[in-house]
């Protein structure tokens, strides 16, 4: 039976006799690409589509209202989730609602590592602000958007994924599922968090949430893959980097770390965060840290290799970059560094070498089409 990516959602939702009152408006805009804008039938299936997303909050007391749509336009040819995260941003209007909610059309970058065995349709930072959806046309129906806008927009209250096939939060969707409802404890963290404004003023005295949310999590921690502490600590680091708060995500990764000091990602995204602070020593003490615990994170070898690089140590960034495509062959990002590297240390023959195997893989790789240019000039 075919799966689908992070998305459950609540077709007949199970919940007590009687509907809460509205606690909470949550206003939200919407962006949309130009075929989703040309599509005729968009607003009727957005209409359709938060009605039942309404239906699935109601008994928290919540209701999404939509405050003004626009239009905008993602990466080409790829939907790059966190690059278009970052792209996000610009488009970004002052009025003052709670959430974002863009909605692409656009194909999904086939060779993302992250996703090996699903293809993803959604990201929203836990307590963010904002959710990202890609649907394509064949995908476009009113049940399916609803199903991703449910799941997408429980993250920003700060509900995790589960595995537990029969929640919500379950990071895989059955089309055909007629009856799906939230676990017990995304549930819980939900109603303890509905009055909050999402990721806006976050600040340190956020914990104390957290540590209400962690409580909930502590209680069935045998389903739970990660320690529950450090994942909320480490959601709140996250949305700190987003906004380019440093201090305030160096604080919680360190936080995270006390509750599990084996977590190779809590230590990789605290090197990635001092290497943004141009903190270089600290930041090639957690990053080798992190491989330490996970040796086969290409991703690892390759902030490596960026530290080197803003060192100026070229022979290191190599080295690094040799073993993160050792992992991952076509890993563009590290093919397109060590191009860079070779370049700096005048070995052009090796640096084009690097640059035509970049456009094997993607032929429409205009960064290394230029460069390729450039050096032969």
């Amino acid at each position: 039976m075919k799966k689908i990516f992070a998305v459950l959602f609540l077709v007949t939702f199970i919940h007590s006799s009687s509907y809460c009152k509205t606690k909470r408006i949550v206003n939200y805009d919407i962006y949309l690409d130009d075929e989703l804008i040309q599509n005729n039938k968009i607003e009727e299936l957005l209409q359709f589509s938060f009605q039942l997303v309404n239906d699935a909050y109601e008994p928290f007391g919540v209701t999404f209202v939509k405050n003004e749509k626009f239009k905008w336009t993602p990466k080409s040819n790829l939907f790059d989730f966190q690059e278009n995260l970052l792209l996000t941003r610009k488009y970004i209007k002052q009025n003052n609602v709670d959430i974002q909610i863009f909605l692409s059309s656009s194909k999904l970058n086939k060779n993302s590592q992250r996703f090996k065995q699903s293809t993803p349709r959604g990201l929203s930072p836990i307590l963010g602000t904002k959710v990202l959806i890609t649907i394509e046309e064949k995908e476009l129906n009113k049940i399916y958007l609803s199903l991703l806008l449910t799941h997408e927009i429980a993250h920003l209250f700060g509900a995790y994924h589960v595995n537990n096939s029969n929640s919500i939060m379950f990071p895989y969707i059955d089309i055909h599922h007629e009856s799906i409802k939230f676990d017990s404890n995304n549930y819980k963290i939900i109603e303890l968090q509905k009055n909050y404004n999402f990721s806006n003023g976050i600040d340190k005295s956020s914990a104390n949430i957290i540590g209400k949310i962690s409580t909930i999590f502590l209680q069935d921690k045998d389903k739970n893959d990660m320690n529950p502490i450090s994942q909320g600590y480490n959601a709140l680091a996250y949305n700190y980097v987003y906004s380019s708060n440093l201090d305030s995500a160096e604080f919680f990764y360190l936080e995270a770390i006390k509750y599990d000091s084996n977590n190779c990602i809590l230590y990789k995204n605290l090197g990635v965060t001092y290497l943004n602070k141009y903190e270089y020593e600290l930041s090639e003490r957690y990053l080798k840290h992190a491989l330490f615990l996970c040796s086969n994170d290409e991703s690892l070898h390759f902030n490596l290799a960026v530290l080197d690089t803003s060192k100026s140590e070229f022979g290191n960034s190599i080295f690094h970059l040799k073993n993160a495509l050792e992992l991952n062959p076509n890993y563009v990002d590290a093919i397109y560094l060590l191009a860079l590297s070779y370049l700096t240390i005048l070995d052009t023959n090796n640096s084009i070498k690097q640059l035509e195997e970049i456009i094997k893989i993607d032929n429409t790789n205009t960064k290394a089409d230029s460069l390729l240019k450039i050096i032969a000039q």
